[in-house]
């Protein structure tokens, strides 16, 4: 929806790893005679942190704190690099394109020990009301990052003991009168595509 109420069309894009970017475009009248798609944001959003991805923009309407108590926010990971590095969830607000809140996942003592992300960020409605309210992730160590989108607080869910390049498949269980609703996670383990990665005999 609009900054107005009304409601737009829009394909958001990362450009890839060499054009470090995020970019949107605004398709809600491109089948008028004289329309023609047009940039919803002033400028492609990035961030010095940022890697690039091949994997498209996670992308919600998330809860927030305040009022109206909720946001459409394009959710990013810091992307794949080739060395060891710091890792981040990005939020960045889906109609202007603008930072919102840079979440640094390995701190408390989680060393950089991956380099980033080989997969999209998993957005969740973990208590289905529906708006988003969680995000996962998993690096290249296999490590799986949970962020609480209302309150940026993250922490390390778990840790796979091999390598993860490919995205997580999710399912959320409904809950019952004795019982809150589960998010369950499926990874799949593997070496790195691109073929410089050491291969396990198993996965």
């Amino acid at each position: 929806a609009g900054s107005g109420g009304d409601f737009h069309t829009v394909a958001f894009a990362s450009l890839g790893t060499t054009q470090r970017y995020v970019t949107a475009v605004d398709v809600t009248n491109t089948t008028a005679s004289t329309s023609t798609p047009q940039a919803l944001w002033a400028n492609d959003w990035t961030d010095p942190d940022f890697n690039g991805s091949d994997f498209s923009p996670s992308v919600a309407l998330v809860k927030t704190s305040g009022t109206p108590g909720y946001r459409h926010m394009v959710v990013m990971s810091s992307g794949l690099s080739s060395l060891d590095g710091d890792e981040y969830i990005y939020t960045i607000d889906a109609l202007s394109g603008t930072l919102i809140n840079k979440i640094k996942l390995n701190t408390g003592g989680y060393a950089a020990q991956a380099t980033g992300f080989g997969s999209y960020v998993n957005l969740v409605d973990a208590d289905q009301d529906g708006l988003v309210d969680r995000a996962y992730a998993t690096d290249t160590s296999g490590r799986i990052w949970k962020v609480d989108l209302t309150t940026n607080a993250k922490c390390m869910i778990a840790s796979l003991g091999e390598s993860v390049y490919a995205g997580m498949a999710v399912i959320e269980a409904p809950g019952s009168s004795t019982a809150a609703p589960k998010v369950q996670l499926y990874v799949g383990g593997g070496s790195n595509p691109d073929g410089t990665g050491t291969v396990a005999s198993t996965y």
